[in-house]
């Protein structure tokens, strides 16, 4: 239970912590939770290049030619998901290759444990590790 001097003081700091002011803290900001882009509300990234995605959309254009509001909406659509999709690769590899991380640490780690009482087969080892990072991973 917080004391009233403790909720005043409170209050007081609320008062100073107002977040970013200008525009630019404040589009900084509105990226901070983004992890790998493909639920963004932007489909462009900080670090994408804006001219390669108008290719891309301009490519979706001449292709299907859209015709009307709804058509040009519909390949915005398209154009957004295909962008995304090319990060899936990417965002596939960097995550392997943290498991591939976290498995190697693991496995040493499981290594020095189980050299103490008996031995353990590294391929044992390694499916322990690896059972380990997908728990970590489904939150289990």
């Amino acid at each position: 239970m917080s004391s009233d001097r403790q909720i005043e003081a409170n209050r007081k700091n609320a008062q100073r912590s107002t977040g970013p002011q200008s525009a630019m803290g404040k589009a900084q900001s509105s990226r901070n939770a983004i992890k790998h882009g493909l639920t963004a509300r932007n489909a462009l990234l900080a670090d994408e290049d804006p001219e390669e995605y108008s290719r891309l959309q301009e490519a979706f254009v001449a292709e299907l030619a859209p015709e009307g509001a709804l058509e040009l909406e519909l390949v915005d659509g398209i154009t957004s998901t295909a962008w995304r999709l090319r990060r899936v690769p990417i965002f596939e590899a960097a995550l392997m290759a943290a498991i591939e991380n976290k498995i190697e640490e693991d496995w040493l780690a499981d290594v020095r444990l189980v050299s103490r009482d008996e031995p353990m087969s590294a391929e044992a080892s390694k499916q322990l590790a690896l059972g380990r990072v997908i728990e970590k991973l489904a939150g289990v």
